[in-house]
Formats: C-alpha cells, structure tokens, sequence
C-alpha cells in the first residue's frame, strides 16, 4: 500500500530514497526522529517542485497534501510500537 501512494505522489528517485529511509529504520539504523525528518525533507521538496509548476491550481495542491497525508499514514504501519506516540506527536 505505500509504494502505490509513493508512486502516485513520489519520482523514482524519491521513492528509492524514502525505501532506503524506512529500510534504515526497519534496520534500527536510524531512530524514529531521524526517519520522519527525512520524509518530510523528500515530502517539502516535492511540494515545492509541485507548487512551482502549478501555482494557480489549488485542486492539484489540494490532492498532494491529501496524497502525503495518506503517505505517513501508510508509513505509521510500519513503525514500531513503542515508536508510534513519538511518531504521532512528529507528524500530526
């Protein structure tokens, strides 16, 4: 389920980068912290680019702040459980 919304909402390379972040974590390589600061890193910069291109559409904002809220929300089921308050308290 997150690679199908990675895929609408993430290039290749953004997707390769965040499966190399959440394998990371999966790993115990990195902590939770470090985790969510790279997603919204990868998230930022693609709502840049996105904004950039289409300026005058709020629909297509709209959609991909709907699209990466949906994003962490797949990404939560990942995390680990004594992981999930700290997760929350990072993302909401």
């Amino acid at each position: 389920m997150i690679e199908e919304t990675a895929r609408q909402l993430l290039s290749d390379n953004e997707r390769g980068t965040m499966g190399y972040y959440l394998n990371e974590y999966e790993r115990g390589n990195i902590d939770v912290d470090a985790l969510v600061m790279a997603l919204f890193e990868l998230l930022n910069t693609h709502s840049k680019v996105r904004v950039r291109a289409d300026e005058s559409d709020a629909l297509i904002k709209l959609l991909s702040f709907s699209l990466q809220f949906s994003l962490l929300s797949e990404v939560r089921s990942v995390i680990a459980p004594r992981d999930i308050d700290r997760f929350d308290t990072l993302v909401l």
